[in-house]
């Protein structure tokens, strides 16, 4: 920031009976930071997804927490814009 360079990311949630979606789209970016990847907690998960998809893709590589009532991935390119579809 002392050098004018700064990364804005705008995140999203909406919720239905049957499905959580979350996104992330980069609006302003001037820093480069030194990490890719993000580790994402989604919080409020009534039940195990039958199905994510993470950009489009499907993928299995997460995981359910009953407990907390959660799902945890990691996002490999989170530089990128991304969003995440759970359904239920």
């Amino acid at each position: 920031y002392q050098r004018g360079e700064f990364r804005r990311t705008n995140y999203t949630c909406e919720v239905s009976p049957n499905s959580i979606a979350v996104s992330a789209a980069t609006e302003k970016n001037t820093y480069q930071p030194w990490w890719h990847a993000a580790r994402v907690t989604i919080f409020g998960v009534p039940s195990e997804p039958k199905e994510l998809r993470l950009s489009q893709q499907v993928t299995h590589d997460w995981q359910y927490d009953a407990k907390s009532r959660s799902v945890t991935l990691t996002i490999q390119d989170a530089l990128a814009n991304w969003n995440i579809q759970l359904a239920f």
